[in-house]
């Protein structure tokens, strides 16, 4: 899931990375999720309803547990990828064109992976996960558009200098 800005700031917590996390792994109450971060059970419930309007998490269903209902909620990604991953410029202008096609294939491989990162339900969400990543690279780095960009941008890097420089091939 690419992250709004609000989406973002509340995932720069700490409190709401635990939370996430649990739910990736596990459906779960917020009482559940309180003891496993070890944090009050009403700061859960409000964090979870953040969460939850925010589009990160979902409530997934109800029990009756005697006159009370348990909620139960889940992570609506295994990935929670924001804008700024894409924002980094390399300082050695030689290195700019090499970058440039780096950006383009990572950005279509995430996009890619994106499409599919709803966890469907009634799946092991982690093997979900795995596999679309596996799967996601795998048919990306094989399409022959994509294979001659990487092969251009390996060779743009040692036409620069780039790889020797830093010891990468010698």
């Amino acid at each position: 899931m690419t992250l709004s800005d609000a989406q973002a700031k509340l995932l720069s917590d700490g409190l709401n990375r635990s939370i996430i996390r649990t739910l990736v792994f596990q459906e779960a109450s917020a009482l559940e999720i309180a003891k496993k971060n070890r944090i009050d059970p009403v700061k859960t419930w409000r964090r979870l309803r953040k969460l939850e309007e925010a589009g990160l998490v979902e409530h997934k269903h109800t029990t009756q547990v005697g006159n009370l209902q348990k909620k139960w909620y889940r992570a609506l990604a295994t990935k929670y990828v924001t804008t700024e991953v894409f924002r980094y410029a390399p300082n050695d202008q030689r290195l700019q064109k090499a970058w440039r096609s780096y950006i383009e294939i990572q950005q279509e491989a995430l996009e890619n992976i994106l499409k599919h990162n709803d966890i469907p339900a009634d799946v092991d969400p982690i093997d979900y996960s795995l596999t679309l990543d596996i799967y996601t690279l795998c048919r990306t780095f094989l399409r022959s558009d994509i294979k001659e960009k990487l092969d251009a941008t390996i060779a743009t890097l040692r036409a620069e200098g780039l790889l020797e420089k830093f010891g990468i091939e010698k």
